[in-house]
């Protein structure tokens, strides 16, 4: 594969956008190559074929949501454990909302490509960082000692995924939308004995 760089970025959005108003099945690579304003042989310098586009989407997904939260946990004045899982719910909805279709695209070749290893490799980082978090937060006291982050940050963030997709795309919305986050945290609070 060839190294990421502009162009890989300029097919992904591509991507992105045609299999949005297309669907995926109805995309063509020489839709997304014309929407990218690049050859068709630069696609596949990146991509074996339209299904590998898959991974690459979702791992862009997550690393935008990524990025927001620590950006916006980073600009945060008296930052806490609390403030943190309220940031991570706050941007993983809004992310959940925005992307619904890559984020079903995904979820659907995922299943059908058996890719749900490559799933987790993408997920890594995103859990690694939640680890961090939560044991520094052993360290620092408010957060139960009998808790094993680095299984924590898999069930918290896996738990944040499903509740806005819940929300979404299964139509929960008898709820406002801040108080079904709201149980959410306190969930999560509980369930890790924050110490606030």
């Amino acid at each position: 594969m060839a190294k990421k760089g502009d162009k890989y970025e300029r097919i992904l959005q591509a991507a992105h956008k045609v299999i949005s108003e297309k669907g995926f099945d109805k995309t063509a690579v020489s839709d997304i190559v014309s929407e990218a304003q690049v050859a068709k042989g630069t696609f596949y310098l990146y991509f074996d074929s339209k299904a590998a586009l898959v991974p690459a989407l979702t791992e862009s997904l997550l690393q935008k949501t990524m990025v927001e939260i620590q950006n916006q946990y980073d600009n945060l004045e008296n930052k806490t454990f609390e403030k943190l899982i309220k940031t991570i719910i706050d941007v993983q909805f809004k992310y959940t909302n925005m992307y619904k279709n890559i984020i079903l695209l995904s979820y659907s070749r995922f299943a059908y490509e058996k890719f749900f290893s490559k799933w987790e490799l993408i997920y890594g980082p995103y859990y690694n960082w939640l680890d961090a978090q939560l044991r520094q937060g052993q360290i620092e006291g408010y957060i139960l000692e009998q808790i094993d982050p680095r299984h924590a940050s898999q069930i918290i963030i896996n738990l944040i995924d499903q509740a806005a997709e819940r929300y979404y795309f299964q139509d929960q919305k008898q709820d406002s939308i801040d108080y079904y986050k709201n149980e959410v945290a306190q969930f999560i609070y509980r369930a890790i004995g924050l110490k606030r």
